[in-house]
């Protein structure tokens, strides 16, 4: 389970419909051995954060995985994921791609300088999710209408592209599929800088997902929980009318109603159920992009 879903899981002004341009452009063949091996850094190794790293390694890249407890912790996780134990520090330095799978709250806490001196061609993609009521509390920027993402840039200082965030540990692990397949997952992506948006559109290919570039990060609240693009597992034509149909005046409502359907199934419930449970939150506004039989 991600770190930000650990007992599993404001409303503004809503935007103009988003153009949700499908990447053609940033399609690669899942495992394609003439792309090169990319250096990442995972900062966060929770449920999300240790699924990403064990399946970017698969994937044969170059992972190195940091927590707030030390690399001495993460030694048996890096031997069972042909991962790296890392400090916070060496596994940023060490990276041309930096994942930050944290807490919410906690990216605050991240050294100052962590980011400061890193070259302005290293990518940082941030995964996490803002869960005000039940565990990173209220923070007035977020709350007063500045978007999740963005608020992160401001955090760290650095440009970031938001991906990764809206599907479970489960289905990222167990549900990829090679390109071409019918029943393809698709996994959109938001942010500023084109060539950012292309290395993680190829990562979120290597682990068996389609990439949908939604536009600039102002826009990646529609893939933030309360959304229909969050953690409902759609394939690209239905991901790409739901995160246009997202509406922030009732996100932080539907958020909190997900969040119960799915706490409500217990600790055992199956992947499969989850997804369900996430998606006939949105079925009776949203029929159309999930389907009759969800």
């Amino acid at each position: 389970m991600h770190e930000r879903d650990t007992d599993l899981y404001q409303s503004v002004t809503p935007l103009a419909p988003v153009s949700c341009d499908q990447t053609a452009n940033f399609t690669h063949e899942m495992g394609n051995k003439e792309e090169s091996v990319m250096r990442i850094g995972m900062i966060g190794a929770g449920w999300q954060g240790g699924t990403l790293a064990k399946q970017l390694a698969k994937a044969g890249h170059e992972v190195r995985v940091a927590n707030r407890r030390g690399p001495q912790s993460l030694q048996e996780c890096a031997k069972q994921t042909g991962t790296i134990a890392s400090t916070v520090e060496h596994a940023a330095t060490n990276a041309e791609l930096i994942m930050i799978a944290l807490p919410f709250k906690a990216i605050p806490s991240l050294p100052k300088s962590l980011f400061k001196d890193l070259p302005d061609s290293v990518t940082i993609v941030d995964v996490s999710n803002y869960y005000p009521s039940w565990r990173d509390g209220p923070i007035p920027e977020v709350e007063a209408g500045l978007v999740e993402s963005e608020w992160v840039e401001k955090q760290i200082g650095r440009p970031v592209v938001k991906a990764f965030n809206s599907i479970t540990f489960d289905s990222l692990e167990h549900l990829g599929k090679p390109v071409g397949s019918s029943d393809r997952i698709a996994l959109s992506l938001a942010g500023d800088r084109v060539e950012d948006k292309k290395k993680v559109a190829k990562l979120i290919d290597d682990l068996g997902f389609d990439a949908l570039d939604i536009g600039p990060l102002s826009q990646s609240w529609r893939q933030q929980p309360g959304t229909p693009a969050y953690c409902t597992d759609l394939d690209l034509e239905r991901l790409s009318a739901a995160v246009k149909a997202a509406d922030r005046r009732t996100a932080t409502e539907t958020r909190e109603e997900q969040s119960r359907a799915i706490v409500a199934l217990g600790p055992n419930a199956t992947p499969l159920e989850r997804v369900k449970a996430s998606r006939q939150v949105f079925v009776r506004n949203y029929r159309q992009q999930f389907g009759r039989d969800c």
